[in-house]
């Protein structure tokens, strides 16, 4: 997990396009620079969240 959460960081923005419960999503929330969230993984972690956009 440690790799993915680099690439995370690393990257300009997110699509979370799955809500697999094996992913660490408040890691993801947190390390991301902008997310889109497709499957509204984050729930109500995004409220109000100006990095998050739900699609």
């Amino acid at each position: 997990e440690g790799d993915l959460m680099k690439k995370v960081a690393e990257a300009d923005a997110v699509v979370i396009i799955t809500d697999h419960k094996s992913y660490d999503y408040i890691s993801i929330l947190d390390k991301a620079q902008f997310i889109f969230d497709s499957r509204n993984a984050l729930g109500k972690l995004n409220k109000e969240n100006l990095k998050v956009v739900r699609l």
